[in-house]
């Protein structure tokens, strides 16, 4: 068939261009310039955290009534006292519920705030708290370049499509904000995301990357995105434009308050405490993730997912008659952020010292500690001696 406009009056003239039998097909017609984009918060989790992308402990509720702390759930396998818990649309005015875990048992979870909305079962029950600064997180959303209307452009797709999301140097025009504060973000990590028939779904690893100097911590950090493509089609109108970047308010939030208003950012170190002892004893350094809440440095009771190897204990400075390979090490076990480095006894004759510190992750840099085998605690609370 071929498109052919039988009064003649103009090419795709309006109201009597037809398809006759006669020819072949040229081809696509095109191409249009759509008139905005439009985003699509994710479903679930707009925002994706926590180290190395590890999924995000969930539950199903069976039903609580609310006004009530503690929530019906089919399991609690893997949640813990002290993190915080995420329920879509279970919140004041249909918002996310948000709260911390204060007891648990098999099927019951027991907050600190209580919930505002009935649940009446298949509500998903989310773990989670944030990340730190440096920490790799993922932006999710669908983008979609659509006509005056709202209808998508279907055709804006593969050398139509003059925005490609993946490229590099943040062609999506990422941003971050807490309050007013604005947040530097690193994008050096390419999105995931190709134009279809029902738009982008995209996926972008994204950092609020992390200074010298303690900052924060930031409760209430929004994501949002100020694409523009190559024929200048930007976000439309009905878009909220509610982030203010840099005096500009051109951003449109990824976050959805229904499901995930916001998410929390705090500056993160790893600390490990100096040990001594016989040489003829294993020795325990303790070793504790902390962030720090605006005044000190605290220990995060509710990181339940942050771990330590083994492997990213680095001994080093041997000293005395204590060499490689006389006493290893053994990770720690974390439990509300704290937890103890095990080094091996090394045996008559090799007392001395070594230098503890971690290698990763390096979003929680740590300090250097000293490890002493042959040296003793006094019993002694207090001497006095008299001359």
């Amino acid at each position: 068939p071929r498109l052919y406009d039988p009064d003649g009056l103009g090419y795709l003239s309006v109201g009597n261009a037809t398809l006759d039998a006669v020819g072949t097909t040229s081809g696509k017609v095109g191409r249009f310039i759509p008139d905005h984009f439009s985003l699509a918060s994710d479903a679930v989790s707009p925002i994706l955290t926590q180290a190395d992308f590890l999924p995000q402990i969930t539950a199903s509720a069976t039903g609580t009534v609310s006004p009530a702390t503690v929530i019906d759930v089919d399991d609690t396998t893997g949640f813990a006292v002290g993190a915080k818990v995420r329920i879509p649309g279970a919140g004041a005015a249909g918002v996310a519920f948000t709260a911390t875990i204060t007891a648990l048992t098999s099927t019951t979870l027991t907050v600190n705030t209580a919930i505002s909305t009935d649940l009446v079962g298949g509500e998903t029950v989310v773990q989670e708290w944030g990340s730190y600064m440096g920490e790799p997180f993922n932006a999710q959303f669908t983008l979609s370049a659509q006509e005056l209307g709202g209808s998508v452009t279907q055709n804006y797709q593969g050398a139509y499509a003059k925005l490609n999301p993946a490229a590099a140097s943040n062609p999506l025009g990422f941003a971050a904000v807490n309050g007013t504060t604005v947040l530097a973000l690193d994008t050096s990590t390419v999105a995931t995301g190709v134009f279809g028939t029902a738009g982008a779904s995209i996926s972008a690893p994204l950092a609020v990357t992390r200074g010298s100097s303690p900052v924060g911590p930031y409760t209430a950090v929004k994501i949002g995105i100020a694409p523009v493509d190559s024929d200048g089609v930007t976000m439309g109108g009905d878009s909220i434009y509610d982030l203010s970047v840099g005096g500009s308010v051109n951003h449109t939030s990824i976050m959805d308050p229904l499901v995930q208003a916001q998410t929390e950012v705090r500056f993160g170190r790893t600390r490990i405490s100096n040990a001594y002892g016989s040489e003829l004893l294993a020795l325990q350094a303790l070793v504790a993730i902390q962030y720090w809440n605006g005044s000190n440095y605290v220990s995060l009771t509710d990181d339940t997912v942050t771990t330590l190897t083994a492997g990213s204990i680095v001994l080093s400075g041997y000293t005395g008659n204590l060499s490689v390979g006389e006493t290893t090490v053994t990770a720690p076990v974390l439990v509300n952020g704290v937890g103890k480095i095990g080094l091996s006894r090394p045996g008559v004759g090799n007392s001395g010292s070594v230098s503890l510190s971690i290698s990763a992750p390096a979003y929680l840099p740590s300090n250097t500690a000293r490890a002493t085998f042959g040296i003793y605690r006094s019993p002694l609370l207090y001497r006095r001696e008299n001359y």
